[in-house]
């Protein structure tokens, strides 16, 4: 028996020494990496349930909501505690591995930072250099501390190796004992061919529940049920491979990752992901692990349905996968979102990004036939003001096609972000504030160097891993490569716009030939947040938008936001 009602496991004894038991990040990382998959911190089930590390505020035992504290602004070597939490806060520096989880910067980007033993009035310090810069009102909790640990399904492990674990229910009452993982991953089938899983119950690793990666062929996971997971549910890449009609949920980072093909030599990945439930992901690091992680070419991902997410619900594309794959020509279809990004801000439930050059050079995505209900932030934010899409193509992602698509309640329906060459039609928007936003980034703050596609050639090409940022040399680099002529046969369009005075000139990179055509709107407060002028003269068509009835659906009657387990 421990403290505060909890129950105390001696670990050595169990012949785990300490050093086997993992670890947390002691200074954070990069935004888009789980480093849970290579710490591997212990983690504990009980009820087939992914339980908390020790913190403090509590998880919301309703809702399953994470609680925050608010810092009061940056400090040296650390940030200033509220006045309020200033006895609390500092009283974590006597703890034996103390660690804080926030958002310091931006309302988009999490993460877990290890604190000082050393603490001065009203301040706590990082236990190395280099930790974020926190801004006023950042939100964070403690973690991993013992004298934290007061709610259920909470635990901690001792630097000494003894587990603490405060229960729902008297051990006397347990029907199941709780489960300490030691197992990296419960299947790796890394580099198989001409293999199907089925039928399987896959839970309590460590790190992944199913590996599934160096290129495998034909490899089928289906009716499984891929639950309660320290870093990701399933991860596969490969060849005319994927996941159908599964169920993954409660694991630290990625539902599923599924990759497949290549987007320089217009190589098929045919790979799938199809009548999956995917909830509950982001337990561990909250942004930018989503439900479903895509990439590469002439990939499928239909009838799934992503819900429960505090940050976006699909991620990939662009400069989120590695630079080979991209994100080309991928379909997605029949898919419902629900709840998506409710903790974060700057965020879409449908997201990709064209940084680092990928803007233009990743073509052909279509997204159509989808739901998405209740896309919104509930949870309010810290440092920065709260702006969330359900589908967003960030900074100047161009050349998709996203069309018969309803959106219900939702912030923002459909956003532009600069780009080219995008097609938005026939979707539906109900209950929202703005059906469409549209912007000219590529002349404001994301101006860039019109002129950058003559400092590159085939002798010196634009490669994204060199360092380069000029979206029209990276895309021109694709035409004249080893597929050139597939890709002019297939976005001619997009080839000419390089060389077309309307897409780039004094006033920077244009947002041209978008079409927003022939939509239906009801109960939104905007249809549009860009003028006729303003798309004019972007060279881009908005037309035949249409007020509509909204037939019986209303936000009231519409699913609550409930983040617990399922």
């Amino acid at each position: 028996q421990g403290p505060k009602g909890s129950v105390v496991a001696d670990l050595k004894a169990l012949g785990l020494a300490p050093s086997s038991l993992g670890s947390l990040p002691a200074n954070g990382g990069r935004i888009d990496v789980c480093d849970q998959v290579t710490l591997r911190k212990a983690q504990l089930f009980h009820g087939k349930r992914l339980l908390h590390l020790s913190r403090y505020p509590n998880v919301d035992p309703t809702t399953g909501a994470f609680r925050f504290l608010r810092a009061k602004g940056p400090a040296p070597g650390g940030f200033a505690v509220a006045d309020g939490d200033a006895q609390r806060v500092q009283s974590w520096a006597k703890e034996g591995q103390p660690f804080v989880h926030g958002y310091w910067q931006w309302d988009w980007d999490d993460t877990i930072v290890a604190l000082s033993h050393s603490s001065t009035t009203g301040t706590v310090q990082w236990s190395s250099a280099g930790g974020p810069q926190v801004k006023p009102n950042a939100r964070y909790f403690g973690l991993n501390i013992l004298s934290e640990l007061d709610a259920p399904d909470e635990f901690y492990i001792s630097s000494e190796g003894l587990l603490y674990y405060y229960p729902e229910v008297p051990i006397h009452s347990w029907t199941e004992d709780p489960v300490l993982s030691v197992a990296p991953f419960v299947v790796d089938m890394s580099r198989v061919k001409h293999v199907s899983l089925s039928g399987l119950e896959v839970r309590h690793s460590r790190a992944t529940g199913i590996l599934a990666n160096g290129g495998v062929q034909n490899v089928t996971i289906e009716n499984c049920t891929v639950a309660n997971h320290g870093a990701n549910g399933v991860l596969i890449e490969g060849v005319s491979s994927g996941i159908k009609d599964s169920i993954v949920f409660d694991v630290g980072c990625v539902g599923m990752h599924v990759h497949g093909g290549d987007m320089h030599t217009l190589t098929p990945g045919r790979m799938f992901a199809d009548g999956n439930v995917v909830s509950l992901m982001a337990r561990y690091r909250r942004t930018y692990q989503p439900a479903l992680h895509w990439g590469g070419a002439f990939n499928t991902y239909s009838r799934n349905t992503f819900r429960d997410s505090p940050h976006t619900c699909v991620l990939g594309g662009g400069n989120e996968v590695k630079s080979y794959e991209g994100g080309v020509a991928c379909i997605f279809e029949y898919n419902t979102f629900e709840n998506c990004a409710y903790e974060a801000s700057d965020v879409g439930a449908f997201y990709t990004c064209g940084q680092k050059g990928t803007a233009f050079a990743n073509p052909g995505n279509e997204l159509r036939h989808s739901i998405f209900r209740n896309i919104r932030n509930t949870e309010g934010s810290g440092v920065q003001g709260i702006t969330v899409q359900a589908v967003y193509l960030d900074d100047q992602m161009s050349s998709w096609h996203v069309w018969n698509n309803t959106f219900f309640n939702c912030s923002v329906g459909t956003f532009i972000g600069g780009g080219r060459l995008n097609s938005f039609h026939d979707n539906n928007y109900h209950f929202c504030d703005i059906a469409h936003h549209f912007d000219n980034r590529g002349m404001g703050w994301e101006h860039g160097d019109v002129h950058c596609m003559s400092k590159y050639n085939q002798s010196n090409p634009c490669l994204r891993d060199k360092g380069c940022s000029c979206n029209p040399a990276a895309a021109s680099h694709e035409f004249a490569g080893p597929v050139g002529a597939q890709w002019a046969a297939k976005w001619h369009a997009l080839q000419q716009s390089l060389a077309d005075p309307n897409c780039a000139g004094a006033d920077g990179f244009v947002p041209c030939y978008n079409a927003v055509v022939n939509n239906t709107f009801c109960n939104t407060s905007r249809f549009i947040d860009a003028t006729q002028v303003e798309t004019d003269s972007w060279h881009s068509t908005v037309h035949n938008n249409s007020n509509a009835s909204c037939g019986s659906w209303h936000p009231e009657t519409g699913s609550k936001a409930v983040h617990l387990w399922v």
